[in-house]
């Protein structure tokens, strides 16, 4: 008797521009969306001595002594007084400024320098200052570090003339004060003299701000498409990051869009918002409704938009049930999204009429989140991949918009031969095809026969004089397929692309343990998962923690796991098990097998894991010489009812040799059944 099941095959555009594609099989993908935690790197220090980034060009780059890591001569200062206008190397000053280091200081208080080990500390009045080349009519974003030394209302005015402003320092939106700023100018000559200026008349003489570390970069504005009227929807042009700053880039309000550090965007409300950076950018709406940011579109008036984006959270342990309100016209949009610190994220759309040829798209934050990790730094929701488009005939609206096919994301029905605006789409099989936007989906579910190897025909071509790529997938299968070439003149090439179907579906929720607590930065010692936890509520979705004792999450950063990113390690001998309940079929004969290695934490030993499926049992030895090896085994098992219960445990107790102390154990992974 031949097994049939179902198999997801998709088609995702992943280029840059549309794709027409031909009718054949296609269908849908997860979309890996952009990590809005990681951090971008413009380049590696150049410098010796300094930890930020030294961008060859000169047009993102540290200024001269930006991180004032070039100390003053000796005869030029008294204690930390700098005496004379040229006292500090590269920079200019008036009044009293202080040359400080960072840390605890005498009097008890404490100078928060989280960019090197110098900054400037600035007196009622007193200004540093320092003269740049520019290119006149060029947009800039200076970014530096500042903040506050008293516990009161500090202010620091940023000025490249005829433009200033003010920038309050009463708030902070990191807990170790390292907050780091960008403020934007227009350039009105060939070069510019750059101003920190302490305005405020403090009661107390050791209060004033401080400043740690200036950089500048040259921003370019992206332009608007007929495929998405925001500019910079992705957030991908910004302000320099400093190399060893974790925390982002603070973009403080009242920021219009002519001289916004994030081009096309204006800065608006009370508090600053929070640049999150990442391989391309984001941002998280830090302050509440507080802090705001918006964009003036182009439309036509009494025309229909749709308008869509991605809300999530930055990891930053920001927990929380968040709100993004979104303004277009007269449209309101309130996109919830539940915050577990995870990264995740979702897209979600709304359509709007414009009402005038000038649409304003507004977003922030309905509530305030701090971290739950200090309860003090401000977070909020994350937002990116901002697009919005006028709605054409030929797109499809809905998931199921489509016959047989599933949908996500822009995807044009379109008819084959010449288009309005010139363009022309090859379709050389049949009359229509389907185009993909950026990041578009068309999925169906396809019956096949178990383990057995198939073809998938279908036709592909670009409709823009550039790269494109179109990925296929059946998953746990994918391949990426460049169409920059064309193989047919008229453009209706045909490809192939195949696949063997898996023998089995897994049976086994989690198996490889991906899906589990987070991870605190900083820790090398995993996460231990107490016993008694049920599925229903276990922070290793699927898995009960059993018996008496902890077993402990592990991940890659650290230690070695068989596959993907996390695994389990059995630390704590028969007195730490896991286990789960398989829905199976009485009488039926299964397949049980798993890989057991050991987490390259020097846990050397003879190691043996006892497994259970229904009334069968496999004791699997490792011996563990501490490399991070690991190998796979395998079991069969007859069910004997309707629920199967699967457990895993250690058969001894270990202690790691280098302190014969912390307990470790067999590591287990890619649990298959």
């Amino acid at each position: 008797m031949t097994t049939f099941f179902s198999i997801f095959l998709a088609f995702t555009l992943v280029s840059t521009c549309v794709l027409a594609a031909a009718p054949p099989p296609m269908d849908r993908t997860f979309l890996f969306h952009k990590q809005h935690y990681a951090i971008i790197g413009y380049g590696k220090s150049s410098a010796a001595n300094s930890n930020f980034t030294a961008n060859s060009s000169t047009t993102d780059r540290i200024l001269p002594n930006g991180n004032f890591e070039e100390p003053p001569k000796a005869s030029d200062m008294k204690k930390t007084v700098l005496l004379g206008k040229n006292a500090l190397p590269k920079w200019e000053i008036t009044g009293l400024v202080e040359y400080i280091h960072g840390g605890p200081q005498a009097g008890g208080m404490y100078f928060p320098v989280a960019h090197g080990a110098h900054a400037v500390r600035l007196g009622n009045e007193a200004t540093v200052s320092q003269t740049i080349a520019v290119k006149p009519g060029s947009l800039y974003a200076i970014t530096f570090g500042a903040s506050r030394t008293c516990a009161q209302q500090e202010v620091l005015r940023v000025s490249v003339p005829p433009q200033s402003g003010d920038l309050p320092l009463q708030t902070l939106y990191c807990s170790d004060g390292g907050d780091v700023y960008a403020y934007g100018f227009r350039a009105n000559s060939s070069s510019v003299k750059l101003t920190f200026h302490n305005p405020g008349v403090q009661e107390d003489p050791q209060c004033g701000p401080l400043v740690d570390a200036v950089a500048i970069k040259e921003l370019f504005l992206p332009k608007p498409t007929r495929f998405n009227l925001v500019k910079n929807g992705g957030f991908e042009e910004g302000p320099h990051r400093l190399f060893n700053s974790t925390s982002g880039v603070l973009l403080p309000p009242k920021q219009q869009d002519v001289t916004s550090p994030l081009p096309g965007w204006i800065i608006e409300s009370q508090k600053a918002t929070f640049n999150v950076p990442s391989g391309i950018s984001a941002v998280e709406l830090v302050a509440g409704r507080e802090s705001a940011v918006a964009q003036i579109l182009r439309t036509i008036p009494n025309k229909l938009y749709t308008l869509s984006f991605a809300i999530g959270d930055a990891r930053d342990t920001c927990h929380g049930d968040m709100m993004v309100e979104a303004f277009a016209g007269k449209q309101t949009l309130k996109a919830s999204f539940k915050s577990e610190g995870k990264g995740k994220w979702k897209t979600v759309s709304m359509k709007f009429t414009a009402i005038s040829a000038r649409t304003r798209l507004t977003f922030y934050s309905s509530f305030y989140h701090t971290r739950v990790d200090d309860m003090v730094s401000l977070c909020g929701p994350v937002i990116d991949e901002v697009k919005a488009s006028d709605i054409k005939k030929t797109v499809l609206l809905g998931k199921n918009a489509l016959p047989k096919w599933e949908i996500t994301g822009l995807v044009d029905y379109i008819h084959g031969g010449p288009q309005p605006g010139g363009v022309y789409f090859p379709v050389a099989h049949g009359a229509h095809a389907v185009r993909l936007g950026n990041k578009a989906t068309v999925s169906q579910t396809i019956a096949v026969k178990a383990g057995s190897l198939y073809t998938v025909t279908f036709g592909a071509s670009r409709t823009c004089a550039q790269k494109q790529v179109l990925r296929v997938s059946v998953p746990p299968q994918s391949g990426d397929l460049p169409l920059q070439t064309l193989y047919c003149s008229d453009g209706g090439d045909v490809y192939a692309y195949g696949f063997k179907a898996n023998s089995s579906i897994n049976l086994v929720k989690n198996g490889g343990f991906e899906e589990g607590p987070h991870r605190l930065f900083n820790s090398t010692s995993g996460v231990l998962l107490p016993p008694k936890q049920q599925d229903i509520t276990s922070p290793l979705p699927g898995w009960i923690i059993e018996s008496q004792k902890a077993v402990k999450f592990i991940d890659s950063k650290t230690f070695n796991v068989p596959s993907g990113i996390s695994a389990i390690e059995l630390v704590a001998g028969r007195e730490g098990a896991i286990a789960q309940i398989l829905r199976t079929i009485p009488n039926k004969l299964y397949s049980l097998s798993f890989a057991i290695g050991d987490a390259k934490d020097t846990c050397h030993a003879d190691m043996m894991v006892e497994v259970f499926a229904g009334k069968q049992t496999l004791k699997a030895p490792f011996k563990s010489e501490g490399k991070g090896k690991w190998k796979t085994v395998s079991m069969k098992f007859t069910a004997t009812s309707t629920r199967t219960r699967l457990t895993f445990y250690s058969s001894f107790y270990h202690t790691r040799s280098d302190d014969t102390v912390s307990l470790c154990g067999p590591v287990i992974d890619d649990v298959k059944g």
